[in-house]
């Protein structure tokens, strides 16, 4: 055991650190650079008003609320919706509202610190795990040459997840923070495990531990999806013991104690959301149930935005859901999988050897949400935010596993082929290299290409501007709200028309686009006018068709009609400003024309009449 101690303790630890720290720090850098231009925009997200208004702290029986009850208590989202247990993300909303008030900047601040927090977690988690050696020897004593080829995969790791598209589903919307917080803690719970493992004293081993199950609830007061957690830290437990010990009975021996005290800390977590929710709680009512999505179509759907989000080969029509994608996928996986087995001459070679047991543990994180995905019946876009890690370490496992074969499998070629030139028998030798050659170059080719469409679409390179137009044209509807709805009584009930489509894309498109784009909905209207006058009570609901909003800028027109003996209508109304302008002309020059005040309604989509819209919404499975 002082084994483990004292190499962790070596004189090249202090330089592993330091190089380490700053390998995270380029990730964290990257990750702001990615995204800095979120500063800018307005709030995002039609429900991140409404959570801001639903956490807000501004006495004790406040502080209460938000911390034991539901997630936005006190709207028709709890009964229609869904039931959910989130304190720390609600908190979270409570601190900023506390700080920066109803300035964007300040929330939007947060989400981009976070995503840079998760990215530098990204280097940091696989720099430890690669520190252990395998079979080689003891946890912590990798050789010089293996520990920086393990810092440069994390490096790489951190890039792909700093820059990945899939981000600008996310990043940019406060309301979708949970994936993000969760992602946080799910990294910092297992970095806290591998640390602990790698300790030899009882105490320190514990502490660490301790540590891991406290992220872990924090993970799970953020959203649902960190349940994963448990699975994949008796999974990372029972392949580094075995890697580096050798033994089963041993491997299960330390993969008991560890399961152990997630599962208590899980049981904990389900009491309490028992108590507080009066169930388990999950999506209900008729916007929260579950959908009817086939299995292969939210598979399909999953491995695309990780894997191909933006067709930048221009495979056009040729990139379909079902069932190409799982074929493909699947076909190449096993194609990589062969190869290593190949390479390490038999499986339990394989599972000892450090790039088999991170492969086999970030395979079965990628593969680990599915269940949860599945059970509510679609996939939506951010939700898969906590999978972006896998896909980062697996594509930098392959290049790094893919490029140090290619060197064995070329030096051992040249050695077998001077061989033969001497007369010695090198046949075989020369056979197997040259195959290895093959496999490995195909195996760098297609991490090089994952890369490279990765980069090449990631929001670093691509404008994705979506978000800031929703921005735009959200704070404009409801600044204008605000204002018509000066004269209305405290507790006025509005029917809300008009509101903007959603914007939902199927496959992948050439052109880099926020595929799940979201403006505003009538419960954001009654957040924003309650956020705005504390005396206001107003409640709203949606009605009638919604309206295409277009790409381009638009001049948002409010109108308001008071009803006697009915709900007041507010009428939401978009013009573009290219068609405003053309109209002032018009005026100005006597001509007795109209112009359209809102966009044609080429293909409306019905609306469902409720106080709270919602059906989409950024909730983990």
């Amino acid at each position: 055991m002082n084994e483990r101690s004292s190499a962790d303790r070596s004189v090249g630890n202090h330089g592993r650190r330091r190089v380490t720290i700053l390998g995270a720090a380029v990730a964290f850098a990257l990750a702001l650079a990615t995204h800095y231009e979120v500063l800018t925009y307005w709030f995002t997200g039609p429900d991140t008003l409404t959570l801001i208004e639903t956490s807000r702290i501004t006495d004790s029986p406040s502080a209460i609320d938000t911390l034991t009850k539901p997630l936005m208590h006190g709207t028709n989202f709890v009964a229609l919706t869904g039931k959910f247990y989130r304190p720390i993300a609600s908190l979270s909303y409570a601190v900023e509202y506390w700080v920066w008030g109803l300035d964007p900047f300040g929330y939007h601040l947060t989400d981009l610190l976070l995503h840079a927090v998760a990215a530098a977690l990204v280097v940091v988690l696989l720099v430890e795990q690669w520190g252990r050696s395998g079979a080689s020897g003891r946890p912590g004593s990798a050789t010089s040459r293996a520990w920086t080829v393990g810092l440069l995969a994390a490096a790489l790791a951190g890039g792909l997840f700093a820059t990945h598209p899939l981000t600008a589903e996310v990043v940019p919307v406060p309301a979708r923070r949970h994936d993000v917080l969760a992602t946080v803690f799910v990294l910092a719970s297992l970095w806290t495990l591998g640390r602990g493992l790698n300790e030899s004293r009882p105490g320190s081993k514990l502490r660490y531990l301790a540590l891991s199950l406290g992220a872990y609830a924090l993970g799970l007061g953020s959203k649902e999806v960190a349940v994963v957690l448990p699975f994949l830290a008796v999974t990372w437990t029972a392949l580094d013991t075995y890697g580096w010990s050798g033994r089963v009975a041993r491997t299960v021996r330390e993969t008991v104690l560890v399961g152990i005290g997630y599962a208590v800390v899980s049981l904990g977590y389900l009491g309490l959301r028992v108590s507080l929710l009066g169930g388990i709680g999950g999506y209900v009512g008729p916007f929260g149930g579950v959908k009817d999505a086939s299995i292969q179509l939210i598979v399909s759907q999953y491995l695309l935005s990780l894997l191909y989000p933006v067709d930048v080969l221009g495979f056009g029509e040729a990139v379909t859901y079902v069932p190409t994608t799982i074929y493909v996928v699947g076909a190449v996986w096993a194609g990589l999988g062969l190869l290593a087995l190949v390479a390490a001459d038999g499986l339990r070679p394989f599972l000892r050897g450090t790039i088999g047991c991170l492969g086999v543990f970030y395979t079965a994180w990628l593969l680990v949400p599915l269940p949860l995905i599945v059970r509510v019946g679609e996939y939506s876009p951010w939700t898969g935010y906590i999978a972006l890690v896998p896909v980062a370490a697996l594509g930098a496992l392959i290049t790094a596993a893919a490029a140090g074969g290619l060197y064995r499998a070329l030096t051992e070629l040249a050695s077998d082929g001077e061989d033969r030139y001497r007369g010695r028998t090198g046949s075989i030798g020369i056979l197997r290299a040259g195959l290895s050659v093959g496999g490995n170059l195909t195996a760098l080719a297609l991490a090089a290409a994952l890369a490279c469409s990765l980069v090449a679409g990631s929001p670093l390179v691509q404008p994705y501007d979506g978000w800031e137009h929703a921005g735009n044209v959200t704070e404009e509807a409801l600044v204008e709200a605000e204002r018509e709805a000066q004269s209305l009584p405290p507790k006025a009930l509005l029917k809300v028309e008009g509101l903007p489509n959603v914007v939902t894309l199927g496959p992948p498109t050439a052109e880099p686009r926020v595929k799940s784009l979201r403006y505003f909905w009538a419960h954001t209207v009654r957040s924003w006018l309650r956020l705005r006058n504390p005396d206001s009570a107003v409640s709203t609901f949606t009605h009638g068709l919604t309206v295409p909003v277009g790409d381009g800028s638009v001049d948002v027109r409010v109108r308001i009609r008071p009803r006697q003996n009915a709900p007041t209508v507010m009428r939401f109304r978009y013009e573009s400003e290219t068609a405003s302008n053309q109209n002032r002309h018009t005026t100005t020059l006597g001509v007795n024309t109209s112009i359209s005040a809102s966009t044609a309604v080429e293909r409306p989509e019905p609306t469902v009449i409720a106080d709270h819209r919602a059906c989409i919404h950024p909730l983990a499975p």
